[in-house]
């Protein structure tokens, strides 16, 4: 170890440092002790002893390892605490997006903002897989039982989404594959040619058993959807929490409503407002169905034997059936495409926080998306916003009890905070 200097103020009275610990031996003649007190300007030299056994009473070096290990924990504990009580009151103030800048302020708030849900529910967003079972692109997607059914290249092609690996080719097509759905371990698909097919879902994908097709509708199905479950028994069926109907809208420009238990068309509605109209798609909530078409319209129809229109019209008559009966028709915000005509209505979606029909969302060609308030009685839906989402046409509609998941033909995939409706992520 290199020898410390001699300080200058001490030179000038003749003394040395001499950096031992033992002190001077007594037959060395070039160093001599100092005396017991020996001041310099009111600077007290002390020797090698004093100096440690000072700082040892006064517990300024040399303290125990364990007690200082002990008194940094209390120390990180403390300051833990406090940062912890901090930050449910920062967070409350913050919105989801705003929640990634929590985590680099310091250590303790990073450790303590995993476990918050919405942080957790935005930073868990990341993709982890990406594989290509098709060739050109994939029309229609639906997940069951750990399983991706994706339609594309006018076949359905089933693949394990946690492993990317290829299971079986399920079905082929005549065309494209606009929809494909699942209901009571049934898969179900259109045609472009008015078909829709089912097949018994099995656990090897490669022994899949066809089951009946539906041929009422001439083109093609763009919209396979089933209605909800009943609040005890149903009025058909006399079944507790019964699924009675499926619902197919198509290009032919009629919707129908079918019989879960025999299969058979039950109701064709071709109102006059939709004789000049293409349906694309649909979404229900727990009084209405709603029905996207070209021309920027969104015709609404009652579910059950109701009518709340005040207007005389057909279900006035207190003998007929008032089942899907034109209640209302919503209207986009009058933007045109590039071609000059009005935009179609491309997604549609009900959904509000915790899985409740409290907002009717609709995406249109040109990436707009506008949202009304569901009424819980009459048909007063009033428009609450209208922006543009994407840069083009707004393919589907998404939600989890907070979140709205939409994605586009510009290939953003964005998700909206339902309470808030603010954009969190890209």
């Amino acid at each position: 170890r290199r020898p410390l200097a001699t300080p200058i103020f001490v030179e000038s009275i003749n003394y040395k440092r001499c950096n031992c610990k033992v002190g001077v031996p007594s037959n060395n003649r070039k160093y001599e002790p100092i005396p017991t007190v020996a001041k310099i300007n009111d600077i007290r030299l002390m020797y090698y002893d004093e100096i440690m056994e000072k700082f040892r009473n006064n517990k300024l070096l040399f303290d125990d390892p364990y007690e200082v290990k002990k008194k940094k924990r209390e120390n990180y504990i403390r300051i833990q605490s406090e940062f912890s009580f901090f930050l449910p009151i920062v967070t409350s103030y913050l919105r989801i997006h705003e929640c990634n800048n929590i985590a680099p302020t310091c250590t303790y708030w990073n450790n303590g903002i995993a476990y918050c849900r919405d942080y957790v529910d935005v930073r868990d967003c990341i993709p982890y897989l990406c594989y290509k079972p098709h060739t050109g692109p994939v029309e229609s997607l639906m997940i069951y039982d750990n399983k991706l059914f994706s339609g594309g290249d006018r076949r359905i092609i089933a693949s394990d989404y946690r492993t990317g690996n290829i299971l079986a080719t399920v079905a082929r097509s005549s065309g494209e594959i606009p929809c494909i759905a699942s209901q009571l371990g049934e898969l179900y698909f259109s045609d472009v040619n008015g078909a829709v097919r089912s097949s018994q879902i099995t656990f090897d994908p490669k022994n899949m058993i066809p089951g009946k097709t539906h041929w009422e509708h001439s083109r093609s199905v763009m919209k396979i959807m089933w209605s909800l479950p009943t609040n005890g028994p149903c009025e058909t069926h006399a079944i507790i929490n019964h699924i009675c109907f499926m619902f197919t809208c198509s290009e032919d420009r009629s919707m129908r409503v079918w019989s879960t238990s025999t299969y058979d068309c039950v109701k064709v509605i071709d109102t006059k407002s939709l004789r000049s109209l293409s349906l694309l798609t649909m979404a229900q909530s727990g009084r209405h169905l709603f029905v996207g078409t070209t021309g920027g319209k969104i015709p609404v129809f009652s579910k059950f034997n109701v009518c709340e229109r005040d207007d005389v019209h057909n279900c006035s008559m207190g003998t007929v059936d008032k089942s899907y009966c034109l209640q209302i028709t919503l209207k986009l915000p009058p933007i045109k495409m590039a071609s000059g005509h009005v935009s179609n209505v491309t997604s549609l979606l009900c959904c509000g926080p915790n899985y409740q029909y409290e907002n009717l969302w609709a995406g249109d060609s040109v990436g707009y998306l506008t949202l009304w308030k569901v009424p819980r009685r009459g048909l007063d839906f009033k428009p609450l916003k209208s922006f543009q989402a994407h840069n083009l046409a707004i393919r589907g509609l998404v939600n989890t009890w907070r979140h709205l998941i939409t994605i586009s033909d510009d290939g953003h995939l964005l998700l909206y905070e339902l309470t808030t409706l603010v954009k969190i992520r890209k």
